[in-house]
């Protein structure tokens, strides 16, 4: 079943950050998306998280599209795999040899330290941008292939093109040049995360070390009030 693209986007609420050479991350703020200052991986190791504060949970905003994990199960995007849940959200396609092995790497070095919290509240999500190729059992034998196949918590999943797109609009996940965004060979390496139980969410580039993408997500996604950096202090 196929969803309309939704009005709302996370992208306008969310302040990029422009890198000389690899992806820098994206952090979530009220004002809508415009170019920032460059800064490496490193600098921005602890960052401000801002919380939506309206009372109005941004998830309630996402499709919720039908999609098909490699188990070949049918899920809700919103209501199965986001309400309530920890989530870390990554985009890649089988036939992928640019962005995606460092994607699924970090991905892995997180469900390593968190293992314990994975199908309980906590969840890993991989969307494949290559709808018109990838099927369900592309995706199985990809997961099998990195050994992620049966690992509570980690689905990779696909959806219609119509309900992909929306998906990535409103999560923030696409390109401005709409030529660009058509080739899903130059899609984002961006992770989205976010607790939905607490209403934070954040963009991060998916090509930062392994302990900053860690440590950003224990970050925004933990329970109670956000300590503040000594950064922004």
């Amino acid at each position: 079943m196929s969803t309309s693209a939704p009005q709302f986007s996370l992208r306008s609420l969310f302040q990029r950050f422009v890198p000389a050479a690899a992806p820098a991350p994206v952090s979530l703020a009220s004002a809508p998306a415009h170019p920032g200052p460059k800064v490496s991986a490193e600098s921005f190791a602890s960052p401000m998280v801002v919380t939506q504060k309206s009372g109005a949970r941004l998830s309630n905003r996402f499709p919720d599209a039908e999609l098909r994990n490699h188990r070949g199960e049918t899920r809700r995007f919103r209501s199965d795999l986001v309400s309530g849940q920890k989530v870390l959200i990554g985009f890649i396609y089988t036939r992928c040899e640019g962005v995606c092995p460092r994607t699924l790497e970090n991905m892995k070095q997180i469900y390593t330290q968190l293992q314990a919290e994975m199908g309980h509240g906590t969840r890993m999500l991989c969307l494949t941008v290559d709808v018109r190729r990838d099927t369900v059992a592309d995706l199985k034998a990809y997961a099998e292939t990195h050994g992620l196949a049966d690992k509570p918590g980690w689905e990779f999943l696909v959806g219609s093109e119509e309900d992909t797109l929306a998906l990535r609009r409103a999560l923030g996940a696409y390109e401005l040049d709409p030529e660009i965004d058509r080739d899903f060979r130059q899609h984002s390496g961006l992770f989205i995360m976010g607790n939905d139980r607490t209403n934070r969410w954040m963009g991060l580039a998916s090509g930062n070390p392994s302990e900053i993408v860690l440590r950003t997500f224990a970050r925004v996604t933990r329970e109670g009030p956000l300590l503040k950096s000594k950064r922004h202090a």
